[in-house]
């Protein structure tokens, strides 16, 4: 018997401007490895140590944007891994989420270890268990609300979803996720205490700028 085999279009077949590029391509991917490099010498040494008095201001920008990042950092992981396992999506972009999940993971055990170093609380809330975010920027909101958050229903969409459609959710809705990371790296970057702070907001701000100018080929 002849086996026959199928010309079928495949979710590799893609053209050149999709193809799976090296790490190094992209600038923002090697910023990415320069805020994790930073983040492991910095963000863990004497300029976010405890004052000492051992009281970090709780309501300040340095807690604050600590606390809220790493919840901010944690949606952007789920997506991530959300998207890494539907069915047809761009290899490029699959390879994008990856790099977002393993980044951002580490960023998130670096500022939970600075916030344990301070003697900072994970989370800010108000007394009912109810995190708050964004006080430390003047608008306090529940942290589902922060900036770029995505909605419960957003989410439930992405995760069914497949093919082109995931391709363009995901992108859509990291990019304003991302916007809304920048917008708090950026004020972080402006108005945090410690200059080791400042330094790593800078970096994360212009990182996922860079990662946002990569997801708008997928809309």
């Amino acid at each position: 018997m002849v086996e026959t085999v199928s010309t079928k279009p495949t979710v590799d077949d893609r053209s050149d401007d999709e193809m799976v590029l090296p790490w190094w391509f992209s600038w923002w991917r090697v910023a990415l490895l320069s805020v994790i490099a930073t983040l492991a010498v910095t963000l863990l040494v004497v300029s976010l140590r405890p004052k000492p008095d051992n009281t970090p201001d709780l309501a300040g920008v340095d807690v604050g944007f600590l606390q809220d990042m790493r919840i901010h950092h944690g949606q952007a992981i789920e997506m991530s891994l959300t998207f890494r396992d539907l069915d047809g999506v761009s290899p490029a972009l699959r390879q994008i989420a990856t790099e977002i999940v393993l980044g951002q993971s580490y960023e998130v055990g670096a500022m939970s270890q600075a916030m344990i170093d301070m003697g900072a609380p994970f989370v800010l809330d108000q007394g009912d268990g109810e995190p708050i975010a964004m006080a430390w920027m003047g608008a306090p909101v529940p942290a589902a609300e922060m900036p770029g958050m995505a909605t419960q229903a957003n989410l439930d969409a992405l995760a069914a979803s497949s093919g082109a459609q995931a391709d363009s959710l995901y992108a859509q809705l990291l990019t304003a996720h991302h916007e809304g990371g920048v917008a708090m790296a950026e004020y972080a970057a402006e108005h945090a205490e410690r200059s080791g702070l400042r330094e790593i907001a800078e970096l994360i701000a212009s990182t996922q700028q860079g990662e946002i100018e990569e997801l708008s080929r997928f809309f």
